[in-house]
């Protein structure tokens, strides 16, 4: 670490290669823009907070927690790991899951057949994943899970043929 002026450089973030790199092609903490030191000072900031709520802390050898503070804040910036589309559909399929969820849950509260069936469908749906995800990578927590869900689904099958058998008996009477 060499102090240059008022600003600390670091010659390991500088590039290796002899080709100069743009300053919009540069991560935050190899541009001189001073947004490294505000970022530090925020974390100095939060240290500073942190050993004033526990005077323990002070003299207790820790390592300090600077390096958190750069590390999520080199994450905000390099974005999501998954471009924009694939987490706008995982959004979009979280909302519709939620739908179907409370058309469920209004319909099993109203006790109407259609919502056992609708839970009978949605059980059924997860299992191929659940298998997937067994042959992927076998381990016992998965299978247990998977027997877990097979059962609950065999359950809820049950269920739902007898309580059919029972609104024909009782149509027919």
């Amino acid at each position: 670490m060499v102090h240059e002026g008022h600003r600390r450089v670091d010659r390991r973030d500088q590039p290796q290669n002899s080709k100069q790199q743009q300053p919009s092609q540069l991560h935050a903490s190899q541009r001189g823009d001073g947004q490294r030191d505000r970022q530090q000072a925020r974390c100095d900031d939060r240290a500073g907070a942190d050993i004033a709520a526990d005077p323990q802390r002070a003299i207790k050898p820790s390592r300090p927690s600077l390096g958190r503070c750069f590390e999520a804040d080199r994450r905000l910036e390099a974005g999501p790991p998954a471009g924009d589309q694939i987490i706008a559909r995982i959004g979009e399929a979280g909302f519709i899951y939620a739908g179907l969820d409370l058309i469920e849950g209004t319909g099993l509260y109203l006790e109407k057949a259609w919502a056992e069936y609708l839970t009978l469908a949605i059980t059924a749906s997860f299992l191929p994943l659940e298998i997937f995800e067994v042959f992927r990578r076998l381990t016992w927590i998965r299978v247990g899970l998977l027997a877990v869900n097979t059962m609950v689904f065999f359950y809820l099958l049950q269920l739902v043929v007898e309580r059919g058998r029972r609104r024909s008996i009782t149509a027919e009477e």
